[in-house]
């Protein structure tokens, strides 16, 4: 697809020259420019898509540029994430190594084609129809598999911390849903250890591109000095995989059932290995961005397992605004279906739900003033005072998505505070 070097347009080291083979769309993931003999150009400085007309030939420049899930053309810059469709060399000479059998063939690969192609012929007359459609099968049965949802998008279902933690362990699980070994972080309050008592959980779901250690370095110490001089009651806190851009979904190939693992996998599992207060009064629910999004889903459609609910910044997108910030979760989780992401959205939980979840409760809504997102937190905000749901929504004035120089783990040791405030503990 990508042919040898020549002089670019462009200057750095990752300008590649291309030629596409095939049409199709391109998802990046970072900004690119493009240029071409059919003046064909683009720049763009952000994710988006983006068709290459067969026979373009021209020059690609950017560091992010990668395949969507329907891709037949897809280009690679050093940082992508993904496996390249094209082959070629950048001006600097960064190699990028050929897959697919999409680069331009040689003479010699072009004979054996061609013989191959005779010997088919032959084998057409010697052998008749019913042969020949064995042949198609078994060339049929040898094609790549469709990729899977969790391929896809990128999931990793257990990381190990590179450091470890010594206020918190890791360990797994094993989803029978999925057939995998999920992991899981996890933090006991200093008395665990001395007496018998059962604790309350709170679970903590993750941001997209994030996993299971992410959030607990940085908010454990506070939440440990918290816990040993009283100012937070003892609590354990669970922090959760969340599949990195899941959206907290089940997908329709079951390669992804990040529903089904946390709801009948994770909070069983915690509380057969731990003691826990194993009743809705002793559990809670708490995330950022697209964990904020999976809190409120979750605590809408189980207001049965879950007395609170608190979303940091949360990544509450519809389906239209999804598809355009990442192109290719939909496709991956649904088949490109936009109806079955919304029916199980926050917003579509809400309003289904709303007299389990009227009165019984507790949500806040925690979001900088210059996020990006807040327009769908105030959507839900109104939707909750339609419905006559208590909540509150705290606006935090002149930060944005990562809440300033200060970071998020200040709201979200209120959080827990907040948490401890709506738990039903049994008396001592």
């Amino acid at each position: 697809m990508i042919s040898r070097p020549l002089l670019s347009p462009f200057s750095g080291p990752n300008s590649v020259h291309f030629v596409v083979d095939w049409p199709g769309p391109v998802y990046h993931n970072g900004p690119i420019k493009m240029a071409g003999s059919n003046s064909l150009f683009l720049a763009s400085a952000s994710r988006g898509t983006f068709s290459l007309p067969a026979g373009a030939r021209g020059w690609w420049h950017g560091k992010h540029l990668c395949e969507g899930p329907e891709s037949e053309v897809a280009l690679r810059g050093p940082k992508s994430n993904f496996l390249p469709m094209a082959t070629g060399q950048g001006r600097a000479g960064a190699q990028f190594p050929p897959t697919f059998g999409t680069r331009p063939k040689t003479s010699e690969e072009r004979n054996i084609m061609m013989n191959t192609l005779l010997s088919f012929g032959a084998s057409v007359l010697l052998a008749g129809l019913p042969t020949v459609l064995g042949m198609l099968c078994l060339s049929a049965a040898g094609q790549t598999p469709t990729r899977r949802a969790a391929d896809i998008l990128g999931v990793r279902w257990s990381n190990p911390p590179k450091v470890v933690n010594p206020l918190a362990a890791h360990h797994t699980y094993h989803s029978a849903a999925m057939n995998v070994d999920v992991g899981y972080t996890i933090y006991l309050p200093p008395s665990y250890a001395t007496n018998s008592v059962r604790y309350p959980v709170v679970y903590l779901l993750p941001g997209g591109g994030v996993d299971e250690n992410y959030d607990a370095p940085p908010l454990l110490p506070a939440v440990d000095a918290a816990n040993r001089t009283g100012k937070l009651p003892p609590m354990i806190v669970v922090f959760t995989n969340g599949g990195q851009y899941t959206r907290y979904y089940d997908s329709l190939d079951g390669s992804i059932m990040m529903e089904t693992t946390i709801i009948r996998e994770l909070i069983p599992h915690i509380d057969a290995s731990y003691r826990t207060l194993a009743t809705r009064d002793g559990r809670a629910l708490q995330g950022g961005s697209m964990g904020g999004m999976g809190a409120l889903k979750f605590a809408f459609k189980y207001p049965d397992l879950f007395t609170s609910a608190v979303a940091f910044c949360p990544a509450m997108l519809d389906a239209d605004a999804n598809m355009k910030r990442n192109p290719e979760l939909i496709p991956a989780l649904f088949n490109g279906d936009k109806t079955l992401f919304t029916k199980d959205s926050p917003a579509a939980m809400l309003v289904t739900n709303a007299d389990n979840i009227r009165g019984r409760l507790a949500i806040k809504i925690v979001i900088g003033s210059e996020d990006g997102l807040l327009e769908w937190s105030e959507k839900m905000h109104a939707s909750m005072v339609k419905l006559k749901i208590s909540h509150e929504l705290e606006i935090v004035g002149g930060v944005g998505h990562d809440f300033g120089t200060k970071g998020i783990y200040e709201h979200q040791l209120r959080a827990l505070r907040y948490a401890a405030d709506h738990f039903a503990l049994p008396k001592p």
